[in-house]
Order: structure tokens, then C-alpha cells, then sequence
């Protein structure tokens, strides 16, 4: 089977898919951490058929903490056309952490999550987590973790993602 390629979906689509798939999850009997779970999973198989595509864009994979903040607001950018409102970064020699927080966020744009601890925009972190899991040997790390900590959807003042690799 041959896939399509477009430049970029509907965002009302995307957020209509995205509230079907959650409620399909959720009426299936799955608890929230698993729905979470799977939301995240789903994000790294999206970031595996993106990634090449995305990187063609990039150029060159970052190799500094500034390098890789660039990267995440690519990385939206390639996504939904918005960068972050806010990045702060922190790397010692065990790690770097970085906080990318969003105050209208087109993940989840009106949308409202049917429980407070799934956030909307997981499936955006583990696609995250999976592009940076490929380029954490730049970086001198080896794992990638990325969470979504706040969700305007699920009750937050803003749509936070805190993602820390580690060697």
C-alpha cells in the first residue's frame, strides 16, 4: 500500500482524531495510565515515520543544549506551525533537562481531556522522546525520557512538556 504525503493536516482534524481516539481508548476499559501509555506510544511511531522528513529540514542533528532547543521548536514548527512560549534548559554532566512550556496550544486546541491525568498532548511527547532518543549520542547521552506535565485540555494553566536525557 502506497501513503500519501501533505504538508500539513487540519488542525480541527488532528484535535477531532485526537478526542475520538482518546474516548475509543477510554470506552475500551483502559485505565488513564494506560491510555497515557499508549498515547505516548503512538507519538513514537509517528516520530519513526517522521524523522527522516523532519530532518531533512533541520539539516544538521544539534549538538549543544541551544542546538537541541532550536531543534524542539522545529520540531513544533514541522508539526502545527507554533513554537514554544517558553524553553529553559539545565545540563550538568548526568544530564540535560529541558522545560518547553505553551500557553495556546494547537494540540489541543478546544479541546477538554475526559480525565484530569491524561494529557492531551502526550502522543507530542512521545514523538519527542523518540527523535531525541535517535539524536542523544550528539549530545553525549545515550536515553531520552519526555513527559507532558501540564495540559490546558486535562486542567493546566498551559501545555508543558519536560523532556531529560541522560547518558
Amino acid at each position: 500500500m502506497s501513503w500519501r504525503k501533505v504538508d500539513k493536516i487540519n488542525v480541527y482534524g488532528y484535535t477531532a482524531a485526537l478526542q475520538a481516539f482518546v474516548t475509543y481508548l477510554m470506552g475500551s476499559g483502559l485505565a488513564a495510565e494506560e491510555v497515557v501509555s499508549t498515547l505516548k506510544e503512538f507519538g513514537r511511531k509517528i516520530a519513526d515515520a517522521l524523522y527522516d522528513e523532519f530532518m531533512s529540514h533541520v539539516k544538521v542533528a544539534p549538538h549543544t543544549v541551544t542546538d537541541l532547543e532550536r531543534m524542539l521548536n522545529d520540531f513544533l514548527n514541522f508539526i502545527v506551525g507554533q513554537i514554544f512560549d517558553d524553553i529553559s534548559s539545565e545540563r550538568s554532566d548526568q544530564r540535560i533537562v529541558v522545560r518547553c512550556r505553551l500557553r495556546e496550544c494547537k494540540l489541543c486546541l478546544d479541546l477538554e481531556s475526559p480525565s484530569p491525568d491524561i494529557p492531551m498532548c502526550t502522543m507530542f511527547a512521545g514523538a519527542v522522546e523518540r527523535i531525541c532518543e535517535k539524536i542523544a549520542k550528539n549530545l553525549g547521552m545515550s536515553r531520552a525520557k519526555c513527559d507532558e506535565v501540564k495540559c490546558r485540555a486535562a486542567g493546566g494553566d498551559a501545555c508543558e512538556f519536560v523532556l531529560e536525557l541522560t547518558p
